[in-house]
């Protein structure tokens, strides 16, 4: 043994009721967190939605009406309700067709409109998901694999320009799944995926912490083939 060489005792062992104690806590918290911030945020929403329906209920009775946090969003549900009920006949949609013509005259506001409509409208069709298949595809280097989602086949001038066969994809930025950069890419290169996508969210909202289980939606690359595809051979040596 070397000269000068001092030997650490070994560590006391943890008193039982300290590693209790210590679960206990960690058990606690992540119990507790997930609860505390819905609550949070649900508060927040019918905060705000209250301070947003407020001013349209007349002052006379706007007291008596507010008197529970979340009467606006009750008042909201019922105006949309009543919306949805009036547009859905034959006057309803005629006065929707002459506020969409006033509005197609504002060079802007008729850009940020019809852009915003549509895509409410594409996301409120429940005939018709706005998000398809999950797939991996080797981005930003062969090697390198990342998920994104398929939303649709090319249509129109994209469907003439494209080599055949290409589809539509979103490549996520997490934590919102919703963002992210779209890209046609060849169905060939992408690798199916056997999950669904409210698990593909998920997981993009958690960083890739939580990830669906091993078995047929395994993230592996090596076993994404029960998905319907096989990796791209050709993919690695572009």
């Amino acid at each position: 043994m070397a000269r000068g060489m001092v030997i650490k005792p070994p560590p006391k062992p943890r008193h039982p009721f300290l590693s209790w104690l210590q679960r206990s806590l960690i058990t606690g918290i992540v119990v507790a967190t997930p609860l505390t911030v819905t609550i949070f945020i649900l508060q927040w929403f019918a905060v705000t939605v209250d301070k947003i329906v407020k001013p349209a209920v007349p002052e006379g009775i706007r007291d008596a009406v507010f008197v529970v946090p979340g009467i606006g969003v009750l008042i909201a549900i019922a105006a949309l309700i009543a919306i949805g009920a009036v547009t859905a006949n034959l006057f309803g949609r005629t006065l929707v067709k002459f506020g969409d013509s006033i509005v197609d005259r504002v060079p802007i506001v008729r850009t940020i409109y019809g852009s915003l409509k549509q895509v409410v409208q594409t996301v409120a069709n429940q005939d018709q998901p706005s998000f398809k298949q999950v797939a991996l595809m080797q981005f930003p280097r062969p090697g390198i694999w990342a998920m994104v989602f398929i939303t649709n086949d090319p249509h129109g001038d994209f469907a003439r320009k494209l080599p055949p066969d290409y589809v539509t994809v979103l490549l996520s930025t997490p934590p919102n799944p919703a963002s992210g950069m779209m890209l046609f890419v060849p169905r060939s290169e992408l690798v199916i995926l056997d999950i669904s996508v409210d698990q593909a969210a998920k997981m993009a909202l958690s960083f890739g912490i939580l990830q669906p289980e091993d078995g047929p939606g395994d993230l592996l690359p090596g076993n994404a083939g029960a998905g319907g595809n096989a990796a791209p051979a050709s993919a690695g040596g572009q």
